[in-house]
């Protein structure tokens, strides 16, 4: 799916993989993509989903010992960092964004030395990525999530697990339509 401020596009393709990708977004395009971290969606301005990174946060504030710590120290700064997201003016937002980005970047480092190596691999991968985590700082109208393309598919998820999806290139051109114009109103 893809959903802008004036409209939303869904497609139904067979794959996730970058054939299908390229159907609807090719690589050569100048806008800025929210997504899951999901390694097909490399762009060059790419937003990673903040709420798909605080649900795998979670799970290492969760744990027992160090990574339980730090797991919880992060989260706590990813929650400000939300908090900030709805202030009431950029600058104030920015200014937030901005100390808390600095702080959870130092719990990063501290996750590397310290944590398990399962939590070590993901703040580096994320540490790797560190500006697509706030590009929606820099540029008005980027979300710091992609809960509008996750909420406008939900439907269509939970339709597909129930019907066993379509059978047809015709019915997945109708589904596509209608769910568009429906979601886009």
């Amino acid at each position: 799916t893809v959903i802008t401020q004036r409209g939303s596009f869904l497609r139904i393709l067979p794959s996730r993989g970058l054939d299908s990708l390229n159907q609807i977004r090719p690589r050569d395009h100048s806008g800025i993509t929210v997504t899951d971290r999901y390694q097909v969606y490399s762009y060059k301005k790419q937003q990673y989903c903040l709420a798909h990174i605080r649900r795998d946060i979670k799970k290492f504030a969760e744990r027992a010992g160090v990574d339980g710590e730090l797991g919880k120290r992060a989260l706590f700064e990813l929650d400000e960092v939300f908090a900030g997201c709805r202030l009431s003016t950029r600058a104030s937002m920015q200014r937030v964004v901005g100390y808390r980005r600095r702080r959870l970047k130092m719990i990063l480092y501290d996750v590397l030395a310290n944590a398990s190596e399962d939590f070590s691999r993901f703040a580096e991968r994320l540490l790797q990525g560190y500006a697509k985590l706030f590009l929606f700082t820099k540029y008005e109208g980027v979300e710091s999530t992609n809960n509008a393309a996750e909420r406008s598919l939900r439907h269509i998820v939970l339709w597909r697990k129930t019907s066993y999806g379509t059978q047809s290139i015709t019915g997945s051109q109708f589904l596509e339509r209608t769910v568009s114009v429906w979601m886009t109103l």
